[in-house]
């Protein structure tokens, strides 16, 4: 379900940025209702983002307490 949700949000905004769009123009004009509409439809779109998008912690690599990244089996140039 976390998953979908934020799509779900994004499918809803806009509709809210329509009916956003139709009471500013109503009140204000086009230009300022087309603007209204768009940076809604762009917050909610940042605020999913910001919200969701953190690392997946499945997904993270596994350190090998035995083998390591290789770095400790280069010999030394005094040996």
């Amino acid at each position: 379900m976390k998953k979908s949700l934020p799509g779900i949000l994004c499918l809803l905004a806009m509709p809210c940025s329509i009916l956003i769009f139709v009471k500013v123009q109503a009140l204000s004009g086009d230009l300022l209702a087309l603007l209204a509409a768009v940076l809604f439809y762009i917050a909610v779109i940042v605020v999913c983002a910001l919200v969701f998008n953190k690392p997946d912690p499945r997904n993270v690599p596994m350190e090998h307490p035995i083998i390591k990244d290789g770095k400790d089996d280069e010999p030394k140039e005094g040996e």
